[in-house]
């Protein structure tokens, strides 16, 4: 007998409480389902699979949930948003998503500010952040939280930006923690340069400054930079 999507929705959860407890079963729920293919990364952490090409079977996979398609902006956004913060508040997320909006310069030039990188071969790929210095991480496939996001951050007036106007953000408590390894010897961080010090001091010689964090954020969770101009506006 065939079961429909709530039923499988309702086992699948049933077998995470057995297994995981309901604290697992929550964040679950939150994120709800996986959207598109999960595809291996390379050794050097680029997703083979042609971004367009992913795209499509993802769409493919939404039109048989009756779910309208993504663009490949918005599609790009919900990645990086998982990538990057996939463990953070919804708030979290959204200052994130508005980060990278800001930072891209547009709604339609999301997908190539964060897929460009410092060799002309990789660039236009998803990859982790550190694969030729990117803007930010795409590495993981989002799940429909993460859609939920990008799409009403990327549909949304400039008005709505709760950041006012940041560019830039990282995590201050998890870049201690790998500046901390990469001292230790530890080769699998050796490109990792910078502590949290160290990156605050550099962004402020670059004219940006310290948006904070949103008030859902754990201490040294995430912090947000963008220019000093926005402010005064």
């Amino acid at each position: 007998m065939k079961m429909s999507r709530t039923t499988l929705i309702v086992v699948a959860l049933v077998l995470v409480i057995f297994f995981f407890g309901t604290k697992q079963a929550v964040e679950v729920v939150k994120r709800g389902s996986r959207v598109g293919p999960a595809i291996a990364e390379t050794a050097v952490g680029l997703v083979p699979m042609a971004p367009a090409e992913l795209l499509g079977l993802t769409n493919i996979d939404r039109a048989s949930a009756g779910q309208s398609p993504l663009s490949l902006n918005e599609y790009a956004m919900a990645r990086a948003l998982r990538s990057e913060h996939g463990s953070s508040s919804f708030e979290v997320r959204v200052w994130v998503a508005w980060a990278i909006r800001n930072a891209a310069g547009g709604v339609a030039k999301v997908f190539d500010k964060l897929t460009k990188s410092k060799s002309a071969a990789t660039s236009g790929f998803f990859a982790r952040q550190i694969t030729d210095a990117r803007y930010a991480a795409t590495n993981q496939a989002p799940y429909e939280s993460d859609v939920t996001i990008a799409v009403a951050v990327l549909r949304s007036s400039a008005s709505g930006d709760p950041t006012d106007g940041a560019t830039n953000f990282f995590a201050p408590r998890l870049q201690d923690e790998l500046f901390a390894k990469a001292k230790a010897g530890d080769p699998k961080y050796s490109k990792i340069k910078s502590d949290a010090a160290d990156i605050r001091t550099r962004w402020a010689a670059t004219g940006l400054v310290s948006r904070g964090a949103p008030p859902s954020a754990e201490p040294g969770e995430v912090e947000f930079f963008g220019p000093k101009a926005r402010l005064i506006a």
